[in-house]
């Protein structure tokens, strides 16, 4: 079993799912409670450390996100979740870190655990070819609780994926899958940050 699979394993833990795919994106908070979608709840993790990318790792958040995610509302919330879990794939293939770092808020820790994770596989000459996600944008539920938390649940599909050392694009892919994503965003003042995600990838959506 190659590393990139003993990754997917460990953070597999908290969720006791199975594929490779699903596994790695399964990461998610320490007592975290079921997914419930009509009426999702997540938290962050407490006492969770700040990643902060060097200046020469920025990147210009509000023209990479779409336009209906710019809006503090609950419309802008839905859209930046969307666009986040979307971001997955993209950073899965390219080994870039640097818009989804952009986009976690500093108490989530899935969100810190799947980016140091595929940027050290990339520092060792990993490489990715499939995975890309798509959200089931229909099937996406989103509220402002009561205390204020504006959380979103995002239903969505990851394909096949083929990963390790060199070239990737003519191995055989494997793992993916739906799932379903919580995610807890916060308003930055500029734009909204996830702050908080919990996956269940047993759950496929409609």
């Amino acid at each position: 079993m190659d590393k990139w699979r003993e990754t997917a394993r460990r953070l597999l833990a908290c969720a006791a799912v199975v594929g490779v795919g699903a596994a790695v994106l399964a990461a998610c908070t320490p007592g975290g409670g079921p997914v419930v979608t009509e009426t999702p709840s997540v938290s962050g993790s407490p006492g969770g450390v700040s990643v902060s990318p060097s200046p020469s790792a920025s990147v210009d958040v509000l023209a990479a996100l779409p336009a209906e995610a710019r809006t503090n509302d609950l419309d802008g919330a839905v859209a930046t979740a969307e666009f986040f879990v979307e971001l997955y794939g993209t950073m899965l293939q390219t080994g870039d870190t640097r818009l989804w770092d952009a986009l976690s808020g500093p108490e989530c820790e899935y969100c810190r655990n799947a980016s140091t994770d595929i940027a050290e596989h990339y520092e060792q000459g990993d490489s990715a070819a499939g995975g890309s996600v798509q959200v089931n944008r229909a099937a996406t539920r989103g509220e402002v609780q009561a205390s204020g938390d504006t959380v979103v649940a995002v239903s969505a599909v990851q394909d096949p994926f083929a990963t390790g050392p060199g070239d990737q694009t003519t191995a055989t892919p494997s793992g993916g899958g739906p799932f379903l994503a919580n995610a807890l965003l916060v308003w930055t003042g500029e734009h909204w940050v996830v702050d908080g995600v919990q996956i269940d990838s047993a759950t496929e959506q409609s």
